[in-house]
């Protein structure tokens, strides 16, 4: 679960990128078809799944790391 950030497309796949920094991942930019391509996907509120779910918060790069580690120790990381 995300921190309550705003992200842009373009910033999850450079993260993304970064997190499988050992593979050849290169990121494309078409051009965009939205009036305002860089606003990306508005932060949400995390009160709800903290409170029901006991989730907790974490950066965007923290998040995809250890979903990387999660996909690589349940053998779909490959």
């Amino acid at each position: 679960m995300a921190a309550g950030e705003s992200t842009s497309l373009l910033d999850l796949a450079r993260h993304v990128s970064s997190i499988y920094g050992d593979r050849k991942v290169a990121i494309q930019v078409a051009q965009s078809l939205s009036p305002h391509p860089d606003r990306g996907f508005p932060p949400v509120s995390t009160d709800k799944a903290r409170r029901m779910l006991g989730l907790r918060a974490r950066p965007l790069a923290e998040g995809l790391t250890l979903y990387r580690e999660w996909l690589e120790r349940n053998g779909a990381g490959a």
